[in-house]
C-alpha cells in the first residue's frame, strides 16, 4: 500500500497590523500571514483520495518580545516566504 500526498498553495492573506503603535518587539505592530493549503492524499491499493484544508498563520515573532519566526527552512510555498520577507522587512 503506497500513499502519496500533494500539496496546493489556495490562498495568502496578509492580514494589517491590530495596533501600529506597539512596541517593536511586539505581534501587534505588525501585518499577520493566513495561508491555506490543499492536501490530498491517494492510496492507490483502495483508489481511495482524500482531501484536507490546512490553515496556518504566521507572525513576525514567534511569541512577543521572542525569536523571530523561521520558516526559511519549512516546507512552505516560496511564495509565502517572500511576501513574509516583505512584510516584515
Amino acid at each position: 500500500m503506497a500513499i502519496t500526498k500533494s500539496t496546493t498553495l489556495k490562498r495568502i492573506e496578509v492580514k494589517p497590523a491590530k495596533n501600529s503603535g506597539a512596541g517593536s518587539d511586539q505581534n501587534d505592530k505588525y501585518p499577520t500571514l493566513l495561508i491555506i493549503y490543499n492536501d490530498s492524499m491517494y492510496d492507490d491499493e483502495n483508489k481511495i483520495t482524500t482531501d484536507v484544508q490546512r490553515i496556518v498563520n504566521y507572525s513576525k515573532y514567534i511569541t512577543d518580545g521572542g525569536a523571530a519566526t523561521n520558516y526559511s527552512t519549512s516546507a512552505d510555498d516560496v511564495l509565502v516566504k517572500q511576501i513574509g520577507d516583505t512584510i516584515w522587512s
